[in-house]
């Protein structure tokens, strides 16, 4: 039976072992294709690292090599195999059992990513987990390479949040996780915030400290 308790968590470095958009990518059309989208966008690559462009562009580039003038409904099905037989791989064991823990507990459940429902939304819906990540601009059924509204990184995910805990009827956060510097805005809303990949090497200490 659901409460009246949320447990908010970041996805890519916190949950999993890999950036499940990277993954993704090598997954719909192979490692060698990858290589092939670094190199072409290596400008663009070395223009972020210098700081000269944000992350959320260099993201449409990447997908818009991808996904540019293709079908929603295709990429739609990709984004569904991969989560339902890739995703659940890429999930710390220890994430797991954190998960698990809330859910059996009946607590709400929160993804907020600056990954997309596109490759996570499936998989989330399977288990009863709400998400909000960044979304992708449609026009004419066919994709535009364009992030829809803005990319679901740091302070853009407490509006996400606000949002979905306005639909819970829930006001308060008990427990957040993340694992960088662009999590501190929500994780600071969270009497629980637990920064830190959720990984094996997680001591008991940790562990007992969510689980208690």
């Amino acid at each position: 039976m659901k409460n009246n308790k949320v447990a908010v968590f970041d996805v890519d470095g916190t949950l999993t072992s890999k950036d499940t958009f990277l993954e993704f990518l090598k997954f719909v059309k192979g490692k060698n294709f990858f290589i092939w989208c670094l190199i072409a966008n290596s400008p663009y690559i070395i223009l972020y690292y210098l700081k000269l462009i944000p992350n959320y562009r260099l993201k449409e580039y990447f997908f818009s090599f991808y996904f540019k003038n293709e079908p929603e409904e295709g990429v739609l099905k990709l984004g569904r195999e991969f989560a339902l037989s890739q995703f659940p791989n890429l999930i710390y064991r220890a994430a797991s059992q954190v998960l698990n823990w809330h859910r059996q507990n009946g607590h709400e459940v929160v993804f907020l990513t600056a990954s997309s429902p596109i490759w996570l939304g499936p998989w989330c819906s399977e288990q009863g987990i709400h998400i909000a990540g960044t979304d992708f601009e449609v026009s004419n059924g066919r994709y535009t390479g364009k992030i829809l509204g803005k990319n679901c990184y740091g302070r853009e995910k407490i509006p996400r949040l606000t949002t979905i805990l306005n639909s819970l009827n829930i006001h308060e956060v008990e427990y957040a996780y993340g694992d960088s510097p662009a999590d501190q805005y929500f994780l600071k809303l969270a009497k629980y915030s637990i920064p830190f990949p959720l990984t094996k090497k997680i001591v008991t200490e940790k562990i007992n400290y969510v689980l208690s």
